[in-house]
């Protein structure tokens, strides 16, 4: 191990002292003591380090005994070294950069790779998770998955122990991975309609274990919201077979008014097209409108 030494020879200890105690005094003004009280302070401390009861000598133990939340914290930050040094980390740092060549997910082809790149992220990241619950527990660090969950439920008392406690949605225990990517798979899933993916796909990230990031949660989430009307919305389309040519806007806002949907048009816009590269319906511009025929 490199170790490091500090030479103090030929410096101006007067100098120093002078510097130190000008500073010390300058804090104690600005804190609203008054010139007398800054003087009886230091003749207060001149008297203890006379009689041997000096504030924060070497020799006394008690007076430099950790603090044991400071030591709960060392504890994380050097959990947090190791974390980055095991083996399922760098390999999440790699798929990163994999991860980053994605082309537009609207694209079959890049979707099936997301959602293959994603299957291994994951797998990796339930490997990092699992080993750092048990490095914490030796340590007896206590572990939370969600820490806005946790912050809505905390005492005064657990909120003033914060720094002690290891987040798993912490930014420093994601490997350095894109995770908004699962949220952009499970959209993507909803806009094509392919229920039974997007099921299958959420009931894997959001587990718990996982400890992923609200925002990311709640995208996913949301796409399982928005696919459940999926079924309703392919009903509505079949039942206009043979009707002709009809006027996409109108055909949408239908829709809406019949069943409530609630998300707006944009996720049925993407459904009609995902019909229509499966050949379910046809969906083109006449008029510079948006026309749809189902066969």
């Amino acid at each position: 191990m490199v170790t490091y030494s500090f030479s103090v020879g030929g410096v101006n200890r007067e100098a120093v002292a002078q510097e130190v105690l000008g500073s010390a005094a300058k804090i104690l003004l600005l804190t609203g003591y008054s010139e007398d009280e800054v003087g009886e302070l230091f003749q207060q401390a001149a008297g203890q380090m006379l009689s041997g009861e000096a504030v924060g000598r070497i020799d006394d133990a008690g007076d430099f005994a950790p603090d044991e939340n400071a030591l709960d914290e060392v504890d994380i930050w050097s959990l947090a070294q190791k974390f980055e040094d095991h083996t399922a980390v760098k390999a999440l740092n790699r798929l990163n950069k994999r991860a980053s060549t994605l082309d537009d997910l609207d694209d079959p082809q890049a979707l099936a790779k997301a959602i293959a790149l994603l299957t291994e992220a994951i797998r990796l990241r339930h490997d990092a998770i699992t080993w750092l619950r048990t490095e914490a527990a030796e340590a007896g660090i206590e572990v939370v998955g969600d820490r806005e969950e946790w912050i809505a439920s905390a005492t005064d008392d657990q909120l003033d122990q914060e720094d002690s406690l290891l987040f798993l949605d912490d930014y420093r225990w994601s490997g350095d991975f894109n995770w908004y990517l699962v949220g952009q798979v499970a959209r993507a899933l909803a806009e094509t309609g392919d229920r039974e993916a997007l099921t299958s796909f959420s009931s894997v990230v959001l587990s718990d274990n996982l400890g992923l990031q609200v925002p990311v949660r709640e995208e996913v989430e949301r796409s399982v919201e928005t696919i459940s009307s999926y079924e309703d919305f392919s009903r509505y389309v079949r039942s206009h077979s043979s009707a002709g040519e009809l006027a996409q806007a109108e055909f949408l806002d239908r829709f809406i008014r019949q069943t409530g949907f609630s998300n707006g048009t944009y996720p049925l816009e993407r459904w009609l097209d995902a019909m229509s590269r499966r050949g379910e319906l046809e969906r083109y511009k006449r008029a510079n409108r948006w026309r749809i025929l189902v066969p």
